[in-house]
Order: C-alpha cells, then sequence, then structure tokens
C-alpha cells in the first residue's frame, strides 16, 4: 500500500510533453508510480480538474539569512515552489571569518535590502566553513529543500579580510580562494555565484569584493566549479548596450567552457524602445545551438522600486517630488503632510513633473498600487487600471489614495521589464530560465519571487503566450538540469516527491499587504496566492488548500 496517491489529475511530467490523465502514487518520499490503477493508498489527494507537476525550483533566492527564522521560505512556499537556491550574485553568510558578519548582513541590507535589524538578531553564524554552514541549515525545520551557491563576496572576505574590498588578489590569495571553494564543493554546494554589476555596493559606498575580481580569479574559481553551476550578475546589465554585454558573456562562456561548467548569467531584461532584449535573445540561441550549456535569467514582472509617503523616500522614484513638496515635508505631522498633497498649487507642479518620461522611471499612469489599507483589491493594478485617461488624472487619484490612507499608501514604480510583448517572448523563450525573483530581498518593495503563480495564471492561462507544459518545464526540469538536482523536477518514478497541485482556472496572486513578521518587527510587502490544492515536498503535504500543513520535510541538497 502506498502512502500517498494523488488520483484524477492532468499530470505534466515537466519535460514539455502533452499531460496525460494519471494517477501520482507516493512512498518514502519518493515517486514509485505514475498511471492508472496504482493501487490503493493510506491517503489519497483528490486532484479531479487540477494540474500535477514537479514543484517549482526557484533558482534565484536570497533567503540564505530568512530561513533561520523561517525555514518554510514564505511566501514562495505559497507559490508552488518546493526548493529554493541561496547565494545568489555573490552574497550570503558563508564562508565566514569570526568578526566579519556585520559587514556580510550590512552588505546584504544595502545591496538586497534585508533588514539589518532582523538579520543581526536572528542569523546565529555558528559556522565558518560553508560545509559548516549547510550543516546549520539542515538543522533548520525546513520546508522547503534548499541548495545553494558559494557566494564570491563572503568568500573573498573570509580569505582576504579587509584587502578584498580593495586589493587584486595575489598568488597566495588566489591559491586560499581556490582551496576554500574546491572544499566548498566537497561539501555539497551546486556551484558559484559572483557580481560584477555596478550597483552592487557594499556599506562603505564601495564596490563589492566580488567587483575586484579580475578574469585570472574568475577563470580560476569557474575552474575550480568543473561539473557544476556557476551564476553571475552582468556588470554591463544598466547600459542598455547589446555590444557590450555580448563581449562580457562571450568572455564567461570562454571560462565555462574551458572547465565543464553550466554559466546562468542575469538579467535579461526588457523595455520599451529598445532592441537590446532581442539581440541578446539572438546571441544566445546562436550559442545553445553550437552546444554551449548557458542559461539567460528572464523576469516574468517588472522591476520596481517602492515609494511611501509615510517616510523619505527615493529621489529618483519620485521624480524631483521632494523640491515640489519641500524639504521639511518629511519632519511634518501626517495631517500636515496630507493638507500640503492637496494643496492645488503643488498638485499642479507635481503633474509637469509626472507629464515627464524617461528610460528608468515611467510616468505616473504605469505605477502600480501595491498596498493600499483603505482599498486592498488595488493591490496589483496599475494608476492607469484604476482610474483611466490622463496622467493628470492618474495623479490626481493618486494623491487622493495616499491621502485617504493617510500617506501608508505603498507604490511600486516599475523600472525595468515593462514592455510585457517583450517580456512574454523571453519567457516562452526555448533557451532561457526563469527567475530573478529574488525572494527574501528586496523585502519592503518588491514581490517578483510570485512568479510561478504569475507565469501560470497571466502569460499561460489568459495571455496564451506559451502552453503549460513549455511553462511547467521552465519552472521545473530547466532549473534541476542547469543545477545537476537530477531527482528533481520531473515526474518519475524514483525521483522525489516533490509535487505541485493546482487549479489553473482560480490561480491568482492575492493582495499584497505589508507584515512585520521579521525579528526585530521589521516590515515587508508579502504576496501570497490561491489555487494550489496541494504542495508536496519529499512525499509530505506542506501546503493544502492555501495553507500551513503544519509539516517541515525539507532537505538540503548538496551536490
Amino acid at each position: 500500500m502506498h502512502s500517498l496517491v494523488i488520483r484524477g489529475g492532468e499530470v505534466f511530467d515537466g519535460l514539455g510533453n502533452p499531460s496525460q490523465r494519471h494517477d501520482v502514487a507516493v512512498s518514502e518520499g519518493k515517486i514509485v508510480a505514475v498511471g492508472t490503477n496504482v493501487g490503493p493508498a493510506e491517503n489519497t489527494i483528490d486532484a479531479s480538474g487540477c494540474i500535477v507537476s514537479p514543484g517549482f525550483i526557484d533558482v534565484h533566492t536570497h533567503l540564505d539569512a530568512q530561513l533561520f527564522w523561517d525555514g518554510h521560505a514564505a511566501p514562495s512556499c505559497f507559490h508552488g515552489v518546493t526548493t529554493v537556491v541561496l547565494g545568489n550574485c555573490g552574497f550570503g553568510v558563508a564562508p565566514y571569518a569570526m568578526g566579519t558578519e556585520d559587514y556580510l548582513l550590512q552588505t546584504l541590507e544595502v545591496v538586497e535590502e534585508i533588514p539589518f535589524a532582523a538579520t543581526k538578531s536572528a542569523v546565529p553564524f555558528t559556522w565558518r566553513t560553508f560545509g559548516e554552514y549547510l550543516d546549520s541549515l539542515e538543522r533548520l525545520p525546513l520546508g522547503v529543500n534548499v541548495a545553494a551557491y558559494v557566494p564570491h563576496t563572503p568568500l573573498r572576505y573570509a580569505i582576504m579580510g579587509d584587502r578584498s574590498r580593495f586589493e587584486i588578489a595575489d598568488k597566495g590569495d588566489l591559491g586560499k580562494l581556490v582551496l576554500a571553494l574546491e572544499k566548498a564543493m566537497e561539501a555539497g554546494a551546486v556551484g558559484l555565484s559572483t557580481s560584477r554589476g555596478t550597483n552592487h555596493t557594499d556599506a562603505f559606498g564601495g564596490p563589492v569584493p566580488s567587483r575586484l575580481a579580475n578574469d585570472e580569479e574568475l577563470s580560476s574559481l569557474v575552474s575550480a566549479t568543473s561539473g557544476r553551476a556557476w551564476q553571475i550578475n552582468l556588470q554591463a546589465k544598466l547600459g542598455d548596450d547589446a555590444d557590450a554585454m555580448i563581449e562580457e558573456i562571450e568572455r564567461y562562456v570562454a571560462f565555462s567552457e574551458a572547465s565543464n561548467v553550466h554559466l546562468s548569467w542575469d538579467p535579461l531584461l526588457s523595455d520599451r524602445g529598445s532592441d537590446t532584449w532581442r539581440r541578446l535573445l539572438d546571441h544566445n540561441r546562436r550559442l545553445v545551438d553550437k552546444g554551449i550549456r548557458l542559461w539567460p535569467q528572464v523576469s516574468a514582472l517588472p522591476f520596481t522600486s517602492a515609494v511611501s509617503l509615510a517616510g523619505p523616500c527615493a529621489t529618483a522614484a519620485t521624480r524631483e517630488w521632494s523640491t515640489v513638496i519641500g524639504p521639511d515635508f518629511w519632519s511634518l505631522s501626517i495631517n500636515e503632510r496630507c493638507d500640503r498633497l492637496m494643496n492645488n498649487e503643488i498638485r499642479l507642479e507635481l503633474g509637469k513633473i509626472a507629464l515627464r518620461t524617461d528610460v528608468l522611471v515611467p510616468p505616473v499612469f504605469d505605477w502600480i498600487v501595491g498596498y493600499s489599507p483603505s482599498h486592498p483589491g488595488f493591490g496589483g493594478k496599475t494608476i492607469a487600471e484604476l482610474v483611466g485617461g490622463e496622467c493628470g488624472d492618474s495623479l490626481r487619484f493618486l494623491l487622493d489614495l495616499v491621502v485617504n490612507d493617510n500617506l501608508q499608501t505603498l507604490i511600486q514604480v516599475p523600472g525595468a521589464n515593462r514592455d510585457e510583448d517583450a517580456v512574454a517572448a523571453l519567457v516562452a523563450d526555448e533557451y532561457t530560465m526563469i527567475g530573478v525573483g529574488d525572494a527574501g530581498a528586496h523585502v519592503q518593495s518588491i514581490s517578483n519571487y510570485t512568479y510561478p503563480t504569475y507565469v501560470l495564471s497571466h502569460f499561460v492561462r489568459d495571455r496564451g503566450a506559451l502552453s503549460l507544459a513549455e511553462a511547467i518545464r521552465n519552472l521545473t526540469a530547466v532549473p534541476a538540469e542547469f543545477l545537476g538536482l537530477t531527482e528533481r523536477g520531473v515526474i518519475a518514478p524514483g525521483n522525489a516527491a516533490d509535487l505541485c497541485v493546482f487549479d489553473l482556472e482560480s490561480l491568482a496572486l492575492k493582495s499584497p499587504e505589508i507584515r512585520r513578521d521579521f525579528p526585530s518587527e521589521a516590515a515587508r510587502l508579502y504576496q501570497g496566492a490561491n489555487g494550489y490544492r496541494a504542495i508536496l515536498v519529499n512525499g509530505e503535504i506542506t501546503i493544502t488548500a492555501d495553507e500551513f500543513a503544519d509539516t517541515s520535510p525539507g532537505r538540503v541538497l548538496r551536490s
């Protein structure tokens, strides 16, 4: 008798094949049979009217710290994610040298917007080596599986100390870096991650240590990763210069090919009026056709920054609003600030700013309501969708909403990936990998970790931009292949029973909300999902009817 059988669902195997009306039998954490008449079971999940797929693998998270107070990785776990990958973009908390914890955590705060107050109080730093960090994760009550890259910045800082922020590695440093990385690989790391991104600066305002690495260091570290994967955040990503990005990618491809390493670079974004994304996509197809193993990471959602008039917010996002609303605005009471925002002359001046547009900041009608306490149903909708009309109407609507909310409205300002037709083409491409969800990071500004639910509900069901089989493959088998997770990402006997049962017709994002559930009561933007009948990790139900099942069957997946 099987421990559990999922009966009557449309089973998609994860490889892109057509679905079949099958049952899936599970015993001892494994899939043991797929077909009809699989036999009796102690427990049954009725999957009639539902899709059954492999559990989703989120290849790009920054949950390295959050798992120490939330082993379920909420809310990612509510979006069908059964495996998360840590250490992306060269940032993390291991390896670690005594006395460097504040630097690592402050870097996570500056680059990834993970509150230092929360991480300082909750991350124990009971390890030194990367292997010991994995051991610490194994002792946690995990609701998801965890795989991890060795992040370049902590590696460099652990070996070189403060010199890593200013100096090229000498021969002695390089030997120690390679040795430490090799030991991390032996301990089970899935690969190496690093960043060259010019926007990645530390708490001192200088480049993060990974950006100081020259090509000799990078190629040596990639060589030590032989047979596994590496991920890199591109240096040329912000310039909208396809030639520069292609030249950079070609260097990394050469490192990868010389050492038999899978490469994933990011981000591959799109925007209105630019063909850079198409040129990069064509370049990637040519490389893959030559047999080169690389996967650009694409985002299914816009990249946003958060704006709230409850406290000082980014000048770039508010488009010089500070010069109009006054330098004393932030020292005023809530009522006084609301009065100022109701002033017609101020609204007129703000309207002149709102009419302008540029590459990084769209006009106000493209801004998205992230959270409104007075109108929760507005969450996720653009100002244009809510009001229609011209930019002036949008601005008045926005300011009225903010005043009505006593300044507690959270607005998300899209900064990239605003051309949805281009995003659909990137998501549907056979040779890209959907990711860059940044779960655990940018906790008050983005909720891109919702991408599995968004891809399935929006791009598959509503837009028909790709088939359900293709989408499930990109969420499961593609990242599993890239990372070498041979027992994940495919429904087949003998594989781990990481499974999703969802109703495609009712699949939807819940309204965003602000929660203060991080340590030290740090706030975050939280967005769940509807439509998941059951989610299984290693054969145990972790989510049932979009609610926790109070189980912790997750494992650390060592390569």
